[in-house]
């Protein structure tokens, strides 16, 4: 199940004055799932994405070439496995005979991805260092086990842009969901938007461009 990008915790935290029950402690933690998810729309990417989960294996054909494209890592893979006889998994993942390749074999590209926040999103092999030349051309023929995602840990303004729409959301459902408010006191009536302006700014910075 894919992370999400704010918690329950987080959200009473920063409402300090609201003296808080167990009322809503199942509608919060749904709404920051479902919020979560939709930044991940808003984006274009895959559920999870700001918070890449525990490693795990997928398979890419490969090209016999040096450069490899893949998904975006959220840190350097922990297995890389190739099957250079040809001999790979069945859809079921087993069959295959893979030979783990060193980490000199290959480098992540962008080289500073780490320090530059950013995912890695190829792997080429490093025929300098390595005692590989490229990458065997099998369909499935390259196993890669990695964090699949952007990030280890949610980016700060996309934290706050998570915090932000379930207080927004929140706010919204105690209303009945209406699309339209009023402030008594200052006799103004507020229309809901549908995402903050602010939060949208923020959002698209992170949004995939397709080329």
């Amino acid at each position: 199940m894919a992370n999400d990008y704010v918690t329950i915790a987080e959200f009473k935290a920063e409402r300090p004055d609201t003296t808080w029950g167990s009322t809503y402690d199942t509608l919060i933690p749904a709404l920051c799932t479902r919020v979560s998810r939709y930044i991940d729309t808003l984006c274009l990417r895959p559920a999870g994405y700001f918070k890449a989960g525990t490693a795990a294996a997928k398979y890419f054909n490969g090209n016999g070439r040096q450069e490899l494209w893949v998904d975006d890592m959220a840190a350097a893979p922990t297995i890389v496995a190739v099957a250079e006889t040809g001999i790979t998994d069945g859809a079921g993942g087993t069959g295959g005979s893979y030979t783990a390749w060193a980490a000199t074999d290959y480098y992540c590209w962008p080289m500073n991805a780490s320090s530059d926040g950013s995912p890695y999103t190829a792997l080429i092999v490093d025929t300098i260092n390595g005692s590989k030349s490229g990458w065997y051309g099998y369909p499935r023929g390259v196993k890669i086990t990695a964090q699949w995602g952007g990030y280890t840990t949610v980016p700060d303004d996309i934290h706050q842009v998570a915090l932000a729409e379930v207080t927004r959301i929140y706010e919204k459902a105690r209303q009945n969901y209406r699309d339209t408010g009023g402030i008594i006191e200052l006799g103004k009536i507020t229309y809901t938007k549908a995402i903050d302006p602010i939060s949208s700014t923020i959002i698209a910075k992170y949004k995939k461009v397709s080329i």
